[in-house]
């Protein structure tokens, strides 16, 4: 592969980049409460934990609608192991006893 070979791949990798951050959605901290059925106060909360990432839109933050749904997608996750391993810890005592 020649120079202009990479540096043509590389222009190629960056505008289908760019394509698809255009089809970002993006929504304020009200919308991203609304769409999970929260307080804003509770998006701003994640925020700082740094559970959610924020993308600051002059003095407004933005949440990417992806991280939203990623968020939602982790919090099952763990919540549904923690209940595995509960009913592991019910199951043993129940058979030790």
């Amino acid at each position: 592969m020649t120079e202009t070979d990479t540096i043509l791949s590389e222009i190629r990798a960056l505008r289908t980049e760019l394509a698809e951050m255009r089809n970002v959605v993006t929504m304020t901290t009200a919308e991203a409460a609304a769409y999970l059925k929260c307080a804003p106060q509770t998006i701003r909360n994640m925020m700082q934990r740094g559970d959610l990432v924020a993308i600051m839109a002059g003095s407004d933050m933005r949440f990417r609608k992806c991280d939203l749904d990623s968020n939602v997608c982790q919090t099952l996750t763990s919540k549904a192991e923690s209940l595995m391993q509960l009913q592991r810890i019910k199951r043993a005592k129940r058979s030790v006893a």
